[in-house]
């Protein structure tokens, strides 16, 4: 194996030229190319570059042809006519490729953004024409630079002392938030505020260490040999790019699902793209204290176009009337879930089709006692919420008793009642074959209960899971299944929607039933000298006047 230093932005495709015969002390630049590696020995064997490219020439003629029958005149790509011009005619090789390299240049079409830079986000439109589109061919040219905030609240260029202000990895399409493309007036691809993301996600999983080393240095990665950001290579370099606040260029493809596939956009279609950049906080790496702006110099979008030949572009229009065009377009996009701190379950779509092969081992757990626990735990705080106080050594005794003595929903008997004599029986209706009778409303209509307040999917706890506002049922939905309940208030008003049995608690509303009050607003005197005092229920939505009496 054999080392070659290639330098991406300067062509040298003329220099192979071999120094040196073998691993020679303190040298080990041998050959220079486009290759990053080249197999031999010290000394090279074999036919010359001429030969070289003669066998590049007939790998490719016969896939140049194939595509050449596809899409006519525009078939004769620059690679092909470079090939012809060096097998064929003996030209050397950077010259065919400047003077070819210039007829394909005359195929690329500058879109500029129909709206100011300064003002977001940037609109782009293709207009519809008689010319197809090579949307594998589609790049965006962007310029950008820093620039920092004085005492003054001006922007001025950046010094010496800001040595440590860079862009993010990939700035040239990781500056892009979203981005939104129609086709002659409807829409086909909307991202998520994610997008940076998801581009550098697939550009960092996709491409090789040799890609990402070289041409993609052009849209700003350059790469990171350890863990963080503020320090390394690749920060230095991307940092260098916009020292003393010098304008920075990139260009890179378009990363959506329309742009990211060998097909040509057919003609007389209207595209539009409208891009939103991200804000500073979220594209720079810069010190706490600093007040910094990443500014868009300039947004320029090159398309290829491709101009068919008259009785080809006829021959397709005849299939279209047939047949109608069709294109990917999967709208793939980052998804983000939020696991918040000492959770331990988690589900996702995404995450499940990929495991449904293997079943998930779960480690041995005491459900039983801990749905004993829990059991006592419900309780405890129901009897905290209604006597105020969170002693409870008097009451947990109480609480078992009551436990052990009421019939388990499970197994329909007191949990004081099974012994060995009756465990057969309890297993059976434990693990009976499920029964799907049809069952009786929980609740009768006009009874009083309290509605679930709404928690997090995951929450977990033992504070009072319900509302402190007493409703009562309107209708029992007794046709659907499973049941559901219509309520009201207790000013007559209707709640929309319909609720589960599950969301519900019957409750005892009479003259006994406290109300929890959250906040007295005034008082005012009476005729007859009492007070009156305006306050507010916890979980009622409007005031009321009540009487000092009342007040408990």
């Amino acid at each position: 194996m054999v080392h070659i230093v290639f330098d991406p932005s300067i062509a040298q495709y003329d220099e192979y030229v071999q120094y040196g015969s073998g691993l020679e002390k303190d040298n080990f630049d041998y050959f220079r190319g486009s290759s990053p590696f080249q197999r031999g020995y010290g000394i090279q064997r074999g036919a010359g570059v001429g030969d070289v490219f003669r066998g590049l020439w007939r790998f490719f003629l016969p896939i140049l042809r194939r595509v050449g029958t596809t899409v006519g005149s525009e078939a004769l790509s620059t690679g092909q006519r470079v090939l012809e011009r060096v097998g064929n005619e003996g030209v050397p090789f950077k010259e065919a490729l400047v003077s070819e390299g210039k007829r394909g240049i005359d195929t690329v079409f500058e879109l500029l953004p129909s709206n100011p830079l300064t003002d977001t986000p940037y609109h782009f439109k293709l207009h519809s024409s008689q010319n197809y589109i090579d949307l594998s061919k589609s790049y965006l040219l962007t310029e950008f630079r820093i620039r920092k905030e004085n005492n003054n609240g001006q922007l001025v260029d950046l010094t010496v002392d800001d040595a440590d202000i860079a862009p993010i990895q990939m700035i040239g399409q990781t500056f892009i938030r979203n981005i939104k493309m129609s086709i002659n007036g409807r829409e086909i691809f909307n991202a998520n505020s994610l997008m940076a993301y998801k581009t550098y996600f697939s550009h960092e999983l996709s491409y090789s260490t040799t890609a990402k080393d070289s041409h993609l240095n052009a849209a700003g990665y350059y790469r990171d040999m350890g863990d963080a950001l503020e320090i390394g290579n690749g920060f230095i370099a991307r940092r260098n790019l916009f020292a003393g606040s010098n304008v920075a260029q990139f260009i890179a493809k378009i990363d959506t699902d329309l742009f990211n596939q060998p097909l040509y956009l057919i003609n007389f279609c209207e595209l539009d793209i409208e891009i939103l950049p991200n804000d500073n906080a979220f594209v720079l790496i810069a010190p706490s204290g600093g007040r910094y702006h990443f500014e868009v110099v300039g947004l320029k979008m090159y398309v290829k176009k491709v101009s068919l030949m008259d009785g080809l572009a006829l021959d397709i229009a005849r299939k279209l009337e047939v047949k109608p065009v069709r294109y990917a377009v999967r709208k793939t996009m980052m998804k983000s879930m939020f696991i918040s701190q000492g959770r331990y379950e988690f589900t996702a779509n995404m995450f499940m089709d990929q495991i449904k092969h293997e079943p998930v081992h779960s480690s041995v757990k005491a459900s039983v006692a801990e749905r004993a626990i829990r059991n006592v735990k419900q309780r405890l705080y129901r009897y905290f919420a209604e006597k105020e106080t969170l002693n409870w050594v008097d009451a947990v005794q109480k609480i078992v008793d009551g436990i052990n003595s009421s019939p388990s929903r499970v197994h329909g008997m007191r949990p004081i009642d099974v012994d060995f004599s009756n465990a057969q029986k309890v297993w059976k209706r434990m693990y009976r074959p499920l029964s799907f009778s049809k069952k009786t409303p929980r609740f009768r209509k006009d009874e009083f209960v309290r509605m679930s307040r709404e928690k997090g999917q995951f929450e977990k706890g033992y504070l009072p899971n319900y509302g402190d506002e007493i409703l009562e049922i309107d209708e029992v939905l007794k046709a659907v299944r499973p049941i559901r309940y219509k309520l009201r208030d207790e000013h007559g008003e209707k709640f929309k929607g319909s609720f589960y049995d599950q969301e519900l608690a019957r409750v005892r509303k009479d003259a006994e039933t406290s109300y929890r009050i959250e906040k007295v607003y005034r008082k005012r005197k009476r005729t007859d000298g009492t007070t009156e005092m305006l306050v507010k229920f916890v979980g009622y939505p409007t005031r009321e006047w009540i009487h000092e009496s009342q007040l408990v």
